[in-house]
């Protein structure tokens, strides 16, 4: 209690019903819980990734419904990812080594609410002026060579989605930004490279 108060908490007896969720990461300004705490079911989560790819965190959600009460044992929850990590690597095909100065990810859908294992997404998309998604990572790529431009840190975790048709993917190199489409799903949970 916000009072200092202590407070006892029973398990209901037989004749009830006990359900819990849980959420990462917890007071996080990006990801909050949308339904009062008087509310009965799965809680609304809302989310707006970040711009800033090291400020993106791995949204995770879990929930055990309809224990019976009259118990006191451990309830075991697993929480599942809930959005989408993209990896990004490059080769250098080229006869000298190159510099990847950024890349980008605009046009796709940023902001929604979670309930339960689905997404709504708004109808919002990035671009450079809203919420760009940009790692900046001047990595020298060696001529012949392959780099993780990511790394462990610097994955961008996106929502889930079909990708609309203003997705897109931008590489700066060597101060020459080169653009292609994005096409296909994120599906939460999963890896993309």
């Amino acid at each position: 209690s916000s009072s200092g108060t202590p407070m006892s908490y029973y398990w209901p007896t037989t004749a009830y019903r006990i359900s819990f969720f849980g959420y990462y990461p917890y007071n996080n300004a990006a990801f909050t819980v949308q339904s009062a705490a008087s509310a009965t079911g799965a809680p609304t989560y809302a989310y707006t990734v970040p711009s800033a790819i090291a400020s993106q965190q791995d949204i995770m959600t879990g929930q055990v419904t309809d224990q019976p009460g009259g118990s006191s044992s451990p309830v075991n929850m697993t929480l599942a990812h809930r959005c989408s990590a993209i990896h990004f690597s490059v080769t250098n095909d080229r006869s000298e080594a190159i510099t990847v100065n950024s890349i980008s990810i605009e046009g796709v859908k940023y902001s929604g609410t979670l309930n339960e294992n689905t997404w709504t997404l708004g109808s919002g998309v990035n671009s450079s002026s809203t919420n760009p998604f940009t790692l900046t990572s001047n990595v020298s790529v060696a001529a012949g060579a392959m780099a993780d431009i990511t790394g462990t840190s610097n994955v961008f975790l996106m929502l889930p989605q079909s990708l609309p048709a203003t997705a897109k993917l931008k590489v700066v190199v060597d101060d020459e930004e080169f653009e292609t489409d994005l096409t296909g799903t994120w599906t939460a949970g999963k890896e993309y490279n």
